[in-house]
């Protein structure tokens, strides 16, 4: 309603003031922005994947590639908010290509991480990441939007980059080695490719704060002090050898190049998540035990007296867990809380984490999330929907042996933040619906700009000292109780909205609108000009029908 009455007042204006010169104007202006954004970046190259992949700088590799792409993009871009011409805004953008990351490979790449602050600017994340040779990508369109090909190219571009990254950091490895630095240079022993591989995970693992690294030189306890699975890491690299030489049908004097080296660098950090999870799973178990409640939850006092028996975790300080999005401090009753899903997911508990993305831990939340959006099968769903939904959730899904069961009051809530009957999928309302429902699985969502979980993990007093533990000693513990039914235990809830995914409606009205409206506004202006008798208003008619 309020745009038909924005579009209603500009009418009335153009008609009460004579400006309809203007509207014609306008009117030419829209026709031909519309027309030119009805053909998205593949259609002006043709619609050739190929031609699209030179672009991007991969090649005929990037051809099959592109295509998986889109197949993997599709489910979620078509439960996310279009503009009148079916498209998505920059918003919508950055999350669908987070998402993607995080879905296919637990990668929370830089500057799309959840929390950071969004805004349209073309001078973002997915401009500086994507190398300058793909410039012609339509990273500029904010107001016709993002075709589903658009999507397509900027994540293949983003994938290139890592891929990019992560062979340039092989070189580096390679050159300090003073192996593979030439062209046509072979590893000749299986042996020598895995202390090539070794060398890499170590300084993969460890980080841009210390390059340069060789395993060699370092003691066995040295290594598994600062990757406390060391071992479990060997183990990998040398398996991902073996599948390779299967793969290939190496025989035993094979000999590796650079290439080869690449193929297993990649099939490692591509699949890496899926070896952290063992380790995520169990700081998750760890954590649950101490969440008698249910809440999601754990009393800051307990957590850090499970740091002591529990190798080096749980041993964040509180400015350090603020700074994550991990600390619930809004409980005078209850005192200051660790979240759960939120600790999990924050890069203090990323095994790996670069200058381009991080590997972390995977959330259970978004098995959730896809059920719904498959279910719903729009932007918006209503809260009956949703909750039908919800309630096929098998009994173990959860490891509960209850059948899950929405408590009235988050059945209000859910009401509640419902507009126009509708919930929007990609809201943090919704989002923090989701978390008191499944508040062990869901991270809590802050406003954006108001945690920044990755970008401040190297900060100083991020370890908590004994002088802070010992001045929460005497805060409230977990001995109190809740009804399951009531939200007096939801003491962080607040009513503000932030949308994850561009709902707002595109920047200018519906072409058809538009053009209906003008057709309208020519028919009025034409009636009132005719009943005019003065030539000179005569003249002016004759003049708006030339232009």
């Amino acid at each position: 309603y309020l745009n038909l009455l924005c579009e209603f007042l500009f009418l009335w204006i153009m008609i009460t003031t004579g400006y309809t010169k203007c509207v014609s104007l306008f009117l030419l202006a829209f026709a031909k922005l519309h027309m030119s954004s009805a053909t998205g970046f593949l259609m002006q190259s043709n619609g050739s994947f190929a031609e699209v992949a030179a672009v991007v700088g991969c090649g005929e590799v990037c051809n099959v590639e592109m295509q998986e792409v889109e197949k993997d993009l599709l489910p979620l871009w078509r439960v996310l908010p279009k503009t009148a011409w079916g498209r998505i805004n920059r918003r919508s953008l950055r999350y669908l290509a987070h998402q993607y990351f995080v879905r296919t490979s637990s990668l929370v790449v830089r500057g799309l991480e959840p929390g950071q602050l969004v805004t349209d600017s073309a001078s973002d994340i997915l401009s500086e990441r994507i190398p300058d040779t793909i410039d012609s990508l339509p990273l500029d369109r904010a107001m016709q939007g993002f075709t589903l090909s658009d999507a397509t190219i900027v994540v293949t571009a983003l994938r290139q980059a890592i891929s990019d990254f992560e062979w340039t950091f092989l070189e580096e490895i390679c050159r300090e080695r003073g192996v593979l630095s030439l062209p046509g240079m072979r590893v000749s022993f299986q042996e020598e490719l895995a202390e090539i591989l070794d060398d890499f995970m170590l300084n993969w693992i460890v980080g841009d704060s210390a390059r340069g690294l060789h395993v060699a030189s370092l003691s066995h306890r040295h290594l598994q002090t600062a990757i406390p699975a060391w071992d479990n890491v060997l183990a990998i690299v040398r398996n991902q050898i073996r599948a390779f030489d299967f793969q290939s049908g190496a025989t035993l004097e094979h000999s590796y190049s650079l290439d080869d080296v690449y193929s297993i660098v990649g099939n490692i950090t591509r699949s890496f998540a899926w070896f952290h999870k063992t380790d995520c799973d169990a700081m998750e178990t760890h954590l649950i035990r101490m969440d008698t409640r249910g809440t999601g939850r754990v009393p800051l006092s307990n957590f850090w007296a499970a740091g002591k028996s529990v190798d080096w975790r749980f041993a964040e300080s509180v400015s350090h867990l603020r700074d994550l999005g991990a600390l619930d401090e809004t409980s005078v009753w209850h005192g200051h809380q660790v979240i759960i899903p939120n600790y999990l997911q924050a890069a203090s508990n990323c095994i790996v984490s670069t200058s381009y993305y991080s590997v972390c831990c995977t959330s259970r939340c978004d098995e959730v999330r896809r059920d719904i959006e498959v279910a719903v099968g729009a932007p918006v769903g209503s809260p009956q929907e949703i909750l039908e939904v919800v309630g096929t959730l098998t009994p173990g899904f959860f490891d509960d042996e209850e059948p899950l069961v929405v408590p009235t009051a988050l059945r209000l809530r859910l009401d509640e933040i419902a507009t126009g009957g509708g919930v929007r999928l990609h809201g943090r309302l919704f989002a923090q619906w989701l978390h008191y429902v499944f508040p062990r699985e869901c991270a809590f969502p802050h406003k954006g700009g108001t945690v920044s979980a990755f970008e401040r993990l190297r900060t100083k007093d991020v370890k908590v000292t004994e002088e802070e533990i010992t001045s929460h000693a005497g805060s409230p513990t977990a001995n109190w109780s809740y009804d399951s039914e009531g939200t007096e235990w939801m003491t962080q809830w607040s009513a503000e909205e932030e949308l994850m995914a561009g709902h707002e409606s595109p920047c200018c009205f519906g072409f058809v609108r538009v053009v209906g409206w003008a057709l309208l506004l020519s028919s009025v202006v034409s009636i009132g000009l005719s009943q005019f008798s003065d030539q000179k208003q005569l003249d002016i008619v004759e003049k708006l029908h030339v232009v």
